[in-house]
């Protein structure tokens, strides 16, 4: 005892109150086992009674009923009839014996029952005991369960709602996206046409670039001139002061040889009518040498090229790009044709298809399936019509660009030809005459000293802010041939705003799709920096080759003076 006792003191209160747990639940479960089994039983008992009692009833009616219809005599059972009565004796006395002892049973279970009961409410009873308190741990438990039960509940009727407003508007999804495919096809547009605005702005940009350069080499080279004559100034008063000098001297010698002054002023006479007319037809060359300067520079501002080879390789390629141009208007003026038939069609059928046959599902479904396709192909149409669109500025710009270098070109004659208007009829011929002409101009400044230096120094201009410097100092070499002197004076009086044509020497397929426009942004772009890059290292060079000469070349005459 004393064992037990230990044992159980060494045990932790959540043991025993497992242990209880468990004692309670096995009582439980027996009661209800012994509750269940007992009320079985006591059914079946009652039923077999209920039985019994009918079959003895039904007995005692038949041996009534045979009582009074036969005779006493008769009565007397039959050895036959006598051995069932005592078969059925001896089966109601079974059964009243069963009948017995199942109540005696059921007494049993039934004092079990009320002991497992009493045992059950002492412990209840009980406050402070360990089941009492698991008991009302549980209930707690079941308090915040029913809690979060209700909440689940609460959230449950709300998403139920959300569902159900949900498969109300599902309804008018297809009308919904519908409106949002149209606004994307709104916006797509916009889309383009902002595109097409970029461009125009780029092109805004790169003319008034073209327009600051032509500034910027304007008064380049008026300050080179300026700066030049101010030096031939200043070398002529130090020559005439040499001169004065001389003079002077001469006069103090005078008493020795009366011969010599004469000799002396012929000689500085016919030195100051040299130097005139030195200085008159360097004046004279460096007026041819602005005014190709200026040919020169408004050329490649046209054609956007700066080397001379790249400049007759570009006339020589404008006609390929125009006829690809004119065929390629062609093929989409052919296409919206037929997208423009195909569309009137599609209405057609959509119209037709509207008004038949509404509360079947199979027309629904051939409307929608139409209306897919009119949404494809105007989408196509107005993907082809930005294209076209795009082909007939190009195409636009292209002829701006002959017309601008035909204008500029206009002074300079060819032999035999006289200068072609251009139009759309006579594009080409207009174009080959200028090409004509650039290589005129080409051979005839190819054999100067400058251009010589430049080919040996492979010299390129692209820098947008030294453009003006390097060109006046580039096209010196243009200015140096006398036969295309009488022209260059008209020069100056050309369009200043015309603006040079982009080169789109690309397939067509790259050049007419949607990716390839920014695609050419962005190469043009850096073709550009890297030509201004390496074109202002060049000319760098070039200005302290020029300067160098100068000196050299100042140095000379005052040795030689």
């Amino acid at each position: 005892m004393s064992r037990t006792i230990s044992r159980g003191l060494l045990k932790s209160p959540e043991e025993e109150i497992e242990e209880l747990q468990k004692r309670l639940s096995l009582l439980e479960n027996e009661r209800k086992t012994l509750f269940e089994e007992s009320n079985y039983t006591m059914r079946q008992n009652k039923e077999t009674i209920l039985q019994l009692q009918k079959e003895h009833k039904d007995l005692r009616t038949q041996i009534k009923s045979f009582s009074k219809q036969v005779d006493p005599e008769s009565l007397k059972p039959k050895p036959e009839e006598t051995e069932e009565i005592i078969k059925l004796r001896r089966k109601l006395d079974h059964v009243r014996s069963l009948v017995m002892a199942k109540t005696h049973q059921i007494k049993t279970m039934q004092d079990k029952i009320k002991e497992i009961s009493t045992d059950q409410k002492g412990s209840i009873m009980n406050e402070d005991a360990p089941l009492m308190r698991q008991i009302r741990i549980l209930e707690n438990r079941l308090d915040k369960a029913m809690i979060k039960y209700n909440e689940a509940q609460s959230i449950k009727k709300t998403y139920e709602q959300i569902v159900k407003q949900l498969k109300q508007e599902r309804v008018a999804y297809d009308n919904q996206l519908a409106a949002i495919e149209r606004s994307l096809r709104g916006k797509e547009h916009d889309f383009e046409e902002l595109l097409l605005l970029s461009h125009d702005a780029n092109h805004a940009k790169e003319t008034a670039e073209a327009e600051l350069c032509r500034f910027e080499a304007q008064v380049t080279v008026e300050r080179m001139t300026r700066e030049k004559n101010v030096e031939e100034k200043k070398d002529e008063v130090n020559r005439r002061l040499d001169a004065t000098k001389r003079l002077e001297m001469a006069d103090k010698r005078k008493g020795k040889d009366e011969l010599e002054p004469k000799s002396f002023l012929a000689r500085i006479s016919s030195g100051i009518a040299s130097t005139a007319f030195a200085d008159q037809r360097s004046k004279e060359e460096k007026q041819k040498i602005k005014d190709y300067e200026d040919a020169f520079r408004r050329i490649k501002e046209a054609t956007g090229v700066h080397d001379v080879n790249e400049i007759i390789q570009k006339f020589s390629t404008q006609e390929e790009t125009l006829l690809n141009l004119e065929n390629l208007r062609k093929e989409h003026q052919l296409k919206l044709e037929q997208l423009n038939e195909n569309k009137a069609e599609l209405k057609k059928k959509v119209e037709g298809l509207k008004y038949q046959n509404k509360g079947e599902v199979e027309s629904r479904k051939q409307l929608e399936e139409l209306e897919e396709a009119l949404a494809k192909v105007m989408k196509k149409y107005e993907k082809s019509k930005g294209k076209y669109q795009r082909t007939m500025d190009i195409i636009q710009d292209t002829k701006a660009g002959i017309e601008h270098i035909a204008e500029m070109l206009e002074s300079i004659k060819l032999d035999g030809q006289s200068n072609i208007p251009v139009s759309d009829e006579n594009l080409i011929e207009a174009l080959m005459q200028n090409r004509l002409k650039m290589e005129k101009i080409y051979f005839q400044v190819k054999g100067s000293e400058v251009f010589n230096m430049f080919e040996k120094q492979a010299i390129t201009l692209s820098k947008t802010s030294d453009t003006a410097h390097r060109t006046a100092a580039l096209l010196q070499a243009i200015y140096s041939v006398p036969e295309l002197s009488a022209s260059s004076g008209q020069l100056e009086k050309g369009n200043m705003y015309n603006c040079r044509v982009k080169g789109h020497q690309k397939e067509e397929e790259e050049d007419f799709s949607d990716d390839a426009i920014e695609d050419n942004l962005d190469s043009d772009a850096l073709a550009r920096e890297k030509i201004n890059k390496e074109s202002t290292l060049k000319m760098e060079r070039l200005s302290k080759g020029i300067k160098a000469k100068r000196a050299s070349s100042a140095a000379s005459k005052k040795r030689k003076n």
